[in-house]
């Protein structure tokens, strides 16, 4: 279970345990819930009324894994934390996470031993008073009530700044059948695409639309490899990577936060950048690494459609150039190299290698002859006949 994960566990759980030192609320006759159950990553409770699909990159606990969550839970009795234990207090229906990003869902049921449900307002003044024992740093954002199933439930969605992260929670409760119900969806702001929340739990999740400015949408090509590909698209899905015959291009998941930082997540990775797009070049400079990437519009690349073709060398004809209309192309004695051209102005041709190297010509045409000049080696120059 990752840090982040079992941090967040520790940390909000606990929002009603408070109100378990009365009498036991439950007859020996009394209901017990019932269990919901997952068919591959669906999971259905037909007792709370709702269901949901977690992502392949998600896991869910086992049981012997929820046994010791449900084992090591914390209630505040005086000024001091004491361990609740006992499988008779408290059981966990789900959980469920991302352990690399800490983005979570679980649901469980506690034995209410009061005699009289607590309301929401005892629960947040409860959850205050756990966590400055437990150092939290938690702002409550919101409170309400929502249809979930049959039932009205209540909620409220809270901050939490600990360990240098900030933790997002909203905590569904009901008291049913003596017990107390809990839901909670658990995320923080650089760990999921909030499309992927949104698609879980439908308005459940309580997130607004993510922000995706329009002048990213696209795709942009790698100025130093212009094969390379980044896609943006609007509904916050992307893909990057060489499009190449032979390769799959990585999919990923994408939104802007803080108005300038563009995070791109994928099943195993998180990055962070800061974005500026300029003149149809983005400008992407890695958070995380002192690296700087620039990318070209596809839809402001130039190709002059007068080199389309095949070209032969007008000292040995055996070499040639074929550039297509794709943007790829072949050189060589034997048209062994490929590559990856485009142009700018009407003048200037730029060739990217696929070793890795790109070079700078400007050219001309008369007739049927090409003139190719070097602007790293201005003693290179090389004439081509249309073939």
């Amino acid at each position: 279970m990752s840090k982040r994960f079992y941090i967040s566990i520790i940390a909000f759980t606990m929002i009603l345990l408070l109100f378990t030192a009365c009498e036991n609320f439950l007859g020996t006759g009394a209901v017990t819930p019932t269990r919901g159950v997952w068919e591959n990553n669906v999971f259905t409770s037909e007792y709370l009324g709702l269901s949901f699909t977690i992502p392949s990159s998600w896991e869910a606990a086992t049981e012997a894994e929820m046994l010791l969550m449900a084992a090591n839970m914390f209630t505040l009795e005086g000024d001091s934390l004491q361990l609740m234990g006992g499988d008779d207090d408290v059981f966990y229906d789900m959980v469920a996470t991302n352990h690399f990003t800490g983005a979570g869902v679980e649901i469980y049921f506690m034995r209410h031993g009061g005699l009289r449900p607590p309301t929401m307002a005892e629960a947040i003044d409860s959850l205050v008073e756990l966590n400055e024992q437990m150092g939290g740093n938690v702002n409550y954002v919101s409170s309400g009530t929502v249809r979930i199933g049959e039932h009205d439930w209540g909620f409220v969605d809270a901050e939490m700044r600990m360990f240098g992260f900030t933790t997002f929670d909203r905590h569904f409760v009901i008291v049913r059948d003596g017990f107390i119900c809990n839901i909670r969806i658990i995320y923080n702001d650089e760990s999921e695409l909030r499309e992927v929340i949104q698609s879980m739990f439908g308005d459940l999740s309580g997130l607004p639309p993510a922000e995706r400015p329009q002048e990213l949408v696209g795709t942009w090509l790698w100025d130093e490899g212009i094969s390379y590909k980044l896609i943006f698209h609007a509904d916050g899905r992307g893909a990057r990577g060489f499009d190449w015959e032979d390769l799959e291009l990585e999919e990923f998941g994408w939104r802007i936060y803080d108005s300038e930082h563009l995070l791109i997540y994928t099943e195993f990775m998180i990055e962070s950048f800061t974005y500026s797009i300029s003149e149809g070049i983005i400008t992407l400079d890695s958070l995380q690494f002192d690296e700087r990437f620039s990318y070209l519009s596809e839809a402001l690349l130039e190709r002059a459609e007068e080199l389309i073709g095949v070209w032969a060398w007008d000292e040995d004809n055996t070499f040639t150039y074929t550039f297509q209309g794709d943007g790829e192309g072949v050189r060589g004695f034997n048209l062994e190299e490929g590559f990856d051209w485009r142009t700018e102005g009407g003048e200037l041709l730029l060739i990217y290698s696929w070793w890795g190297d790109v070079e700078s010509w400007t050219y001309t045409i008369a007739g049927d002859v090409l003139t190719l000049e070097n602007l790293q080696s201005p003693d290179i120059i090389h004439s081509y006949i249309r073939q």
